[in-house]
């Protein structure tokens, strides 16, 4: 690219045209050649990888995205476009769905969302583990019922700080997510919302209309 762009400018040192013309031309070859360099033009958007490497702030979010689940969070809605939807079981499962299509991908660290708060409440009114628990959800050994997601709300509600109005509206329509990410840049960050999008639209318990 670098030799067709000096081309670019030899071709129009010796171009014989003048005036308006010349102004016009010049453009049009500086367009191209500015086409033709962003082909190879990438952008570091991690401020952290600016720094130098031995510096504080790199070695301690290091040692947090390695250690911990990450050190950035990105937050989005999801929306089941219609009043107490996530008293459903069927959309919270979905919502579910979505939580765990994100937490597969590599740089998310973890995703939280008002079904794992249900999913918890319910783990331990029943004694088990939360993961047994979320495993057996999964395969399909056990359903979430209307009533238990009730009762599971209402327990979360009495919180002193509860964890359900954060999550969750007050119409149950709406539900918040959180997400952790390992050394966050766009392209990350992007992989993200495009997996809950993609699961919003496909999650085998989401009706037409509802989406991320």
């Amino acid at each position: 690219h670098r030799r067709l762009t000096l081309g670019l400018v030899k071709m129009l040192s010796a171009l014989n045209v003048a005036g308006p013309r010349r102004v016009l031309v010049a453009t049009v070859l500086a367009a191209l050649g500015a086409a033709l360099l962003t082909t190879n033009l990438r952008i570091d958007d991690s401020w952290i990888g600016s720094l130098p490497a031995t510096s504080d702030i790199v070695t301690g979010d290091k040692a947090l995205n390695d250690l911990l689940a990450g050190t950035t969070t990105l937050e989005f809605m999801v929306d089941s476009n219609r009043h107490d939807g996530f008293r459903s079981p069927s959309l919270l499962a979905a919502v579910g769905e979505i939580e765990e299509a994100i937490e597969s991908l590599p740089a998310v660290g973890a995703a939280h969302s008002v079904y794992s708060d249900v999913v918890r409440v319910n783990a331990s009114l029943r004694g088990v583990s939360y993961s047994a628990y979320r495993d057996a959800l999964r395969r399909g050994n056990i359903e979430l019922t209307e009533a238990e997601i009730e009762q599971a709300l209402m327990l979360l509600q009495s919180l002193r700080r509860s964890p359900r109005s954060f999550r969750l509206d007050s119409g149950y329509q709406r539900a918040r997510m959180t997400v952790f990410i390992r050394s966050a840049n766009y392209k990350r960050i992007d992989s993200v919302l495009r997996t809950a999008e993609t699961q919003g639209q496909f999650a085998s318990s989401f009706g037409a209309g509802d989406r991320a």
